[in-house]
């Protein structure tokens, strides 16, 4: 009897968790997608939509998507695709709040549209799908209180109905907000050389690797990876500004100082085959905004100035000014010779041995200090490139010569300095013609000499071996 009582309680709990899932929890899921639904005003999927079409009243404004989004009217123009594409979805998701005239009431009633403003609607949005179905939405007035918009949708139902103003405001978009506004489209990562074209002369800087950029003209020479990396940066991000003229003619043009190169024109070279994007700008509109031209496109537009002055950066700013690379792992022997001559090498175990003038212990850190200070070399002024003779700056007998070695004698790294300028001193490395001005302090952290290297200890008992020598000395017989 128990058992029996026992399995009827396990049915009955069976069956109440039965309903509970498949009703409340499968059926609620059910029933709030269909609730979801049936707000819904527009019935499309964000990827089906191949037209839109928003008539503001003053503006029509035309967007097809074809390999694409373009846009057809009032301009033919590419597109903002990340823009149009939340413009899509924004427009898929909009649902009606509350009914306010239902369809035979907006039927019988031949005022009231009138009434709410969608006779004469502020806004029509037209979405058209890949199977050619459109379907229209209808914005009127706000509500007294500015928080809804009257709206209708075409089709056999006129009913009339209130929506968030949020919608509203998220759906009326002008041509401004939908063409493409980049000054100039383009992947960084396709850039392979940068031109910069001035009245005067120009500078192309080119890729050599996936990462390394070098100066090619007007002098063969490392840059600056930052200052590079900013201007790709500044071109990539660079949005318009204002649209002046849509298709200027050539006085346009020259009035707005971009017939030919009158301040400065960028060219970039794209992927294996060059492909050329070129950006020209003109004269300033104020302190904030130059006149500019995509020469792909045709618009004259304004961009900011801060998009202006990195790219009028002479060739020196563009420089790398930290000249002396090389590996300090593959340094394993270090010759100084100044006032002194000395060599040190590293032992296996990365200590640094002083091995001329005579084998003596030394401390290490100050050979790793001064490939440190190699390292952090900075150009104060670039003095002249391919130089033919060296001792008019004091460099064919340098005051100071430095070399970095590797294993098997291979040169690292040879560096000069010689004559003084003011505060500053002549630097040039081994096998490449330029002539740099380096702080004069560069001259003494780079010119180690023996006392300056060797073990504390050894300049202890020196120290102390010439205070007994001098104790020790007899007394001067002329003396009191």
């Amino acid at each position: 009897m128990k058992f029996k009582t026992n399995a009827i309680i396990a049915l009955v709990f069976a069956g109440l968790l039965a309903f509970v899932y498949w009703y409340e929890i499968k059926g609620g899921e059910k029933r709030q997608v269909a609730e979801e639904k049936a707000g819904m005003i527009l019935d499309f999927g964000s990827d089906e939509a191949v037209k839109l079409v928003l008539d503001r009243g003053d503006t029509l404004i035309v967007l097809e998507k074809r390999d694409s989004w373009v846009m057809t009217e009032p301009i033919e123009s590419a597109t903002d695709e990340d823009a149009v594409e939340r413009y899509i979805d924004d427009l898929a998701r909009c649902r009606r709040e509350r009914v306010v005239e239902d369809s035979a009431s907006a039927t019988d009633y031949p005022d009231a549209a009138a009434k709410y403003q969608l006779d004469e609607p502020r806004l029509k949005v037209l979405v058209e799908t890949g199977e050619g179905e459109q379907d229209t939405l209808f914005f009127g007035a706000e509500s007294p209180t500015g928080s809804y918009v009257f709206a209708s949708r075409s089709g056999p139902n006129p009913e009339i109905f209130t929506m968030r103003t949020f919608y509203f405001n998220s759906l009326s978009k002008g041509v401004f907000d939908l063409r493409d506004r980049r000054v100039l489209p383009f992947e960084k990562k396709e850039v392979q050389e940068i031109r910069l074209a001035r009245p005067e002369g120009r500078i192309v800087l080119e890729r050599r690797g996936k990462k390394d950029w070098y100066m090619r003209e007007p002098a063969q020479v490392p840059v600056d990876e930052d200052a590079v990396e900013e201007i790709l940066t500044r071109l990539h991000n660079a949005r318009v500004d204002t649209f002046v003229a849509e298709r200027p003619d050539d006085e346009a043009k020259a009035r707005h100082g971009l017939a030919g190169i009158v301040n400065l024109e960028v060219s970039l070279l794209l992927g294996a085959e060059h492909r050329e994007k070129r950006l020209r700008l003109g004269a300033a509109r104020d302190r904030h905004r130059n006149y500019a031209m995509d020469l792909s496109r045709s618009p004259i537009f304004l961009v900011d100035t801060t998009l202006v002055r990195p790219l009028q950066q002479q060739a020196r700013d563009l420089r790398d000014r930290k000249p002396l690379e090389f590996n300090r792992d593959e340094v394993v022997r270090i010759e100084i010779r100044g006032a002194e001559t000395l060599a040190a090498e590293k032992d296996t175990t990365g200590a640094w041995m002083l091995v001329e003038p005579g084998v003596r212990a030394t401390r290490s850190w100050k050979f790793n200090n001064l490939m440190t200070d190699l390292e952090e070399v900075e150009v104060e002024e670039f003095v002249e490139d391919q130089v033919e003779d060296m001792g008019a700056y004091g460099l064919a007998s340098p005051g100071l010569r430095l070399k970095l070695m590797g294993e098997e004698g291979e040169d690292l790294l040879e560096v000069h300095l010689g004559a003084k300028k003011d505060d500053m001193v002549y630097l040039t490395k081994a096998g490449v013609p330029s002539v740099y001005l380096v702080s004069e302090y560069v001259l003494q952290d780079l010119g180690l000499e023996v006392d300056d290297v060797i073990e504390l200890a050894e300049l202890d008992d020196s120290d102390e071996a010439g205070d007994v020598d001098e104790a020790e000395e007899p007394e001067d017989p002329d003396g009191p």
